[in-house]
């Protein structure tokens, strides 16, 4: 507790008395005043989970273009080490990794495809086209256009339904 302070000015003995600054109620109230549920934002975190993993949503074209970038640079890195590669123990495991990598950019590409074919008001099944069809996918979807406004996969794009 702090010594010889008001109680409103010092923190501790602000929560003691009761005054504390933050509310305990998950769902704070509105400009209104009331308490209906209003939407908490979301950490970098659950961001992150939201943007690689989840089909639900929308995602816009430049977003969706560099977390795509991103998935084809993993898996470019060890198509290099192949490349400058000098005997075949280190091609063979630089193999394994891009099969690895391969494997990991398609899980995280389809949830992707998924968002980015929500925000023109097109099913996520489509998505999975992404395995087969690869860049032949990807580069279209960087392009076109979502729509402008709330559909039936979200409010807006770049966030969860």
């Amino acid at each position: 507790m702090c010594s010889g302070t008001d109680a409103r000015s010092c923190p501790l003995d602000r929560e003691a008395a009761g005054l504390a600054s933050h509310s305990t109620n998950p769902f704070p109230a509105d400009a209104a005043g009331t308490n209906r549920k209003v939407p908490v934002p979301l950490s970098e975190t659950a961001k992150f989970i939201w943007l690689c993993f989840s089909f639900s949503g929308r995602l816009g074209r430049y977003p969706y273009a560099l977390a795509g970038m991103l998935c084809y640079l993993a898996r470019m890195f060890p198509v290099y080490r192949i490349v400058i590669a000098t005997d075949e123990a280190t091609v063979a495991y630089w193999s394994s990794i891009f099969m690895l990598t391969a494997l990991g950019s398609f899980v995280v590409l389809v949830p992707l495809a998924a968002k980015r074919l929500h925000d023109f008001g097109k099913p996520a099944a489509l998505a999975f086209l992404a395995i087969f069809l690869d860049v032949l996918m990807y580069l279209p979807l960087c392009f076109i256009p979502g729509d402008k406004g709330p559909n039936r996969y979200g409010q807006a794009a770049n966030e969860p339904k």
